[in-house]
């Protein structure tokens, strides 16, 4: 592409060289012609980060090295319903010079589930009840598409019990030790097993009283679960699903673009493979 007097820039923050979504994110800028750059910043603050993107107008930013960090969130102008529920931020988008702060997780998840199966009148399971848990069933009660019941299954149930609170969807609360009590139409695994817990929990049995399984991680595309429910024969959405649709919600919310899905799709699954060490695809 060429760089000129109109480029946009989207920033990735970061604590070190990471650079996770660079080639994802600019060869679909160039496929589509959006004279748009993505490009790495990183430092151990967010402070520094921030204030440039204030005074070089940055157009937006992933904010994936200071996600868990509690200072810049108060580094921004605004914070959307996602990051004051959660606590948690994953984008800032520079609105005339105010700095607007939301979380796609739960939003980019629920996307990818509606775009390959309806949500109304499902019973939905969730495990896990952490960031992702909470900001979809956030995304769910705010969607025209309302489920007949959302199921939380956590390892401490006490933590699920203020999102059961919250949201008048959610009408059950189980520990992970009565997974496989839980039936219903949608199994979404929101939490950690899988990448950085081990997966003892999920098993043909328990994939099998659901047509659909969604799974979070996408580090490794074929997780213990993912492949249950290829031999179950489920619709299935992958972590990489997940990551397609956050991927829209940023360019959404920073650039107003309405993203092409399949196209944007086809770039993340080629720079996750290139991430991941060759791991390949078998949807």
């Amino acid at each position: 592409m060429n760089i000129d007097q109109n480029t946009k820039l989207i920033a990735r923050f970061h604590t070190e060289d990471n650079g996770t979504g660079l080639n994802i994110y600019n060869p679909y800028f160039e496929a589509i012609g959006l004279n748009v750059v993505y490009v790495l910043f990183k430092n151990r603050r967010p402070e520094p980060l921030v204030d440039g993107m204030r005074k070089l107008q940055i157009a937006g930013a992933i904010t994936a090295g200071f996600e868990h960090d509690p200072t810049i969130l108060k580094l921004v102008d605004e914070r959307s319903e996602a990051v004051e529920l959660s606590e948690r931020m994953g984008i800032i988008a520079n609105r005339d010079g105010k700095l607007y702060a939301h979380y796609q997780g739960g939003e980019g998840l629920l996307s990818a589930i509606l775009e390959k199966t309806d949500i109304t009148n499902k019973r939905i399971v969730i495990v896990g009840a952490g960031t992702i848990a909470k900001t979809l069933v956030l995304a769910i009660e705010q969607s025209l598409n309302q489920p007949a019941s959302i199921t939380i299954v956590n390892r401490t149930p006490e933590h699920a019990q203020p999102i059961a609170d919250r949201f008048k969807s959610v009408q059950k609360i189980l520990p992970i030790t009565e997974l496989s009590q839980a039936v219903g139409d949608i199994l979404v695994n929101a939490a950690r097993i899988g990448s950085s817990a081990e997966d003892t929990y999920f098993t043909e049995d328990i994939v099998s009283n659901f047509k659909t399984v969604a799974d979070v991680t996408f580090g490794d595309i074929n997780t213990n679960l993912i492949t249950l429910a290829q031999a179950q024969e489920a619709i299935i959405i992958s972590g990489w699903d997940m990551f397609t649709h956050q991927a829209a919600v940023v360019l959404r919310e920073v650039l107003d673009h309405d993203a092409d899905i399949p196209k944007l799709r086809q770039f993340v699954i080629n720079g996750l493979t290139t991430s991941n060490h060759g791991a390949i695809s078998k949807r």
